[in-house]
């Protein structure tokens, strides 16, 4: 996030990734989205972001396009209206010996109680390429053998 988080930009780093080597992209100016996760599947980046709303979680917004310098899609809502009270973390792939999915990592920052912050875990779905949703279970089950994540009702 840039510019006080008005902006997302994307920048290439040099061959030791200790600096920048230049800015490839300037995403969704003046739209104030923070916490980007990215993830790859078939060729296609998905990123997920937050709108800034301080502690106050919010909808979560996707997109995606076929390279970082290339031309990125309109943002889509993604998940409830607050994102099931979290805001991205990370994406983390679970890759086994058939198959990979994608397990959504949320922050849920305590505001005042900062010290009871904690995370939730979902599986991330990718239908086709644009794709993605994101459903809340009170339980998941992972088979990191395989590769495959299960929402429990």
């Amino acid at each position: 996030a840039a510019r006080e988080n008005a902006d997302i930009h994307i920048y290439k780093l040099q061959e030791d990734y200790l600096n920048i080597a230049r800015l490839v992209n300037r995403l969704w100016q003046g739209e104030y989205r923070e916490a980007p996760a990215v993830m790859k599947k078939d060729g296609v980046y998905y990123m997920m972001t937050s709108f800034c709303t301080g502690w106050a979680p919010n909808q979560g917004k996707y997109a995606y396009a076929d390279s970082m310098e290339g031309e990125w899609s309109m943002l889509y809502k993604i998940g409830d209206k607050t994102t099931y009270n979290s805001q991205p973390a990370f994406i983390l792939p679970v890759t086994g010996q058939t198959e990979t999915q994608y397990l959504y990592v949320g922050d849920r920052w305590g505001g005042e109680a900062y010290h009871e912050s904690s995370y939730i875990f979902l599986p991330l779905k990718n239908h086709q390429k644009g794709e993605l949703s994101l459903e809340w279970y009170p339980e998941i089950e992972m088979d990191a053998a395989k590769g495959s994540i299960t929402g429990k009702e």
